[in-house]
């Protein structure tokens, strides 16, 4: 869906076939005038429907609407797809039926507030008007957990880009608070299809270097610190992660003169795969989850142009097998949040382990980090996210 017109979906077919008959030509949703008794509760509990529809945030109702349509339509909406935006439309696209699937969340000339629409595919490059949303499901309050698919709650998906297509780059700018504050600019690159341990995978590289760099790292902060990442989505609301590679290379110079240099590097694999099924979790809901890695890590130390030679210093290769910390995540809540990046609707989880707990702040439908808190050994931290860009393009509530 590129504009407007684009996204002029067809098919009374697909109302008929698929979600229900076409509105007969009322165009506008209304219900002709009940002729029997049975008509006449059909028209009330469409009109109780759509009441319930007001009670939800057009957006949350959309999402709804569209996990519905993906668990019951398989034939037409085959898999689980991230939420788009194009005002006034939250939308989805099935590339595997070239088919769109969208529902109008505002106000806006010849488009039914609420009103399901769908184009492509066997439907034709025309759009159609099929029907009010409520004709086809009942809204439920966010506070009730997952959407009726019941495999996602709509936190972690992400309406404003794909982070696994090749090339997608996110920036975040946030900064700890406490006595000495500090910012921090952290940037993931999506680098592309990669093999790991055996495993598909998504290819994603890491940089962070301290400062508000939201225009961009430095040059620098890629060659010193190179760390990646290897994950896939591997089903609704669920990412399956295979391991990370780190290398470093320093260079510090010495009193009396001469230069240090530090090689390192790294391979941590998650041995079994951990599992993240975060989003999936219903208000209120918990999940355990412990991550047993098998690290691997060199590195070689090197002087040079100081008064004494001294031969590199070579460490490893070694080996390393650790149990992580069992943690306990909880998804405790949805709230309004502010935050120097702007006010935006919140997923509240928290996470417990023996020695610690916090809680994050996710952008609900939209995936990053808002607010962090932890305590650990008595003492609290808390950061705030200062700045987020996708793509290059600053994100806004």
């Amino acid at each position: 869906m590129r504009s407007i017109n684009g996204f002029r979906m067809a098919a009374c077919a697909l109302a008929v076939g698929v979600l229900a008959a076409c509105g007969g030509g009322n165009g506008g949703g209304e219900l002709a005038s009940p002729a029997t008794p049975a008509d006449a509760v059909s028209t009330l509990r469409a009109r109780a429907l759509a009441a319930a529809a007001t009670q939800v945030a057009p957006e949350e109702a959309a999402r709804q609407l569209m996990d519905f349509a993906e668990a019951t339509f398989k034939e037409y909406f085959p898999s689980h797809q991230p939420t788009q935006v194009l005002e006034p439309f939250r939308y989805r696209y099935y590339a595997q039926t070239g088919v769109y699937l969208g529902v109008v969340v505002s106000a806006a000339n010849g488009y039914e507030m609420l009103g399901v629409y769908v184009m492509g595919g066997s439907f034709g490059n025309e759009p159609l008007y099929v029907g009010p949303l409520a004709r086809y499901i009942t809204p439920l309050p966010p506070v009730t957990g997952p959407g009726p698919t019941g495999s996602s709650n709509g936190c972690f998906d992400v309406r404003d880009h794909d982070p696994f297509a090749p090339g997608a780059r996110m920036v975040e700018v946030i900064r700890t608070e406490g006595p000495a504050p500090m910012t921090t600019t952290f940037e993931t690159r999506t680098v592309g299809p990669a093999s790991f341990e055996g495993h598909a995978a998504v290819e994603m590289r890491h940089a962070w270097a301290e400062g508000d760099l939201r225009n961009g790292l430095p040059d620098s902060a890629w060659q010193t610190h190179d760390s990646r990442s290897y994950l896939a989505a591997t089903g609704p609301a669920e990412t399956t992660h295979y391991g990370e590679t780190t290398a470093i290379d320093r260079s510090d110079s010495v009193p009396g003169g001469g230069t240090v240099s530090t090689s390192t590097r790294s391979r941590m694999v998650y041995d079994p795969p951990w599992v993240d099924r975060q989003g999936q979790l219903p208000l209120g809901g918990s999940l355990s989850q412990t991550t047993r890695t098998r690290t691997t890590g060199s590195s070689t130390t090197t002087v040079t142009g100081g008064p004494v030679v001294i031969p590199p210093v070579v460490t490893g290769p070694t080996e390393t097998i650790a149990d992580g910390t069992p943690t306990t995540v909880t998804f405790v809540r949805r709230e309004r949040v502010t935050v120097p990046v702007g006010s935006f609707d919140a997923c509240v989880y928290q996470y417990d382990t023996a020695l610690s707990t916090g809680q994050v702040w996710i952008a609900d439908g939209r995936g990053f980090s808002l607010k962090t808190t932890g305590t650990s050994a008595g003492v609290t931290s808390t950061t705030v996210t200062l700045a987020v860009s996708i793509n290059g393009r600053p994100v806004v509530p």
